[in-house]
């Protein structure tokens, strides 16, 4: 952040334990020849990690994705069909980091 970058490696495990909160929502419907689609999803994430005897970093990380789209079918065959679809898809990530001591926080990052 602000010209600063750091590597992150995590396996599955540390994202699993590292998780606060997280959900996904997924529906699909037709009537006729028009078709509905809605996919959501949102992940959660922070962790403490001890730098020194008395600092620690705070890292959280959240991650929200929603698309939604309509489509009509214009052409079917025997074994296939063609639609066209329109739809708008939202996307946000944020990230945070915070250095403290054991009692007050010394900088924080946000983007």
């Amino acid at each position: 952040m602000k010209g600063h970058k750091a590597r992150v490696s995590q396996s599955f495990s540390d994202i699993l334990s590292a998780m606060d909160a997280s959900g996904m929502l997924t529906f699909q419907g037709h009537k006729g020849n028009q078709y509905f689609f809605f996919d959501g999803m949102y992940l959660d994430l922070s962790d403490t990690e001890q730098v020194s005897a008395s600092v620690f970093t705070d890292v959280g990380v959240t991650t929200t994705r929603l698309q939604a789209a309509w489509g009509v079918r214009v052409k079917e065959w025997e074994s296939s069909s063609l639609h066209v679809f329109a739809g708008l898809r939202y996307w946000n990530l944020k990230n945070e980091l915070t250095i403290r001591t054991a009692s007050a926080p010394l900088r924080h990052f946000s983007r």
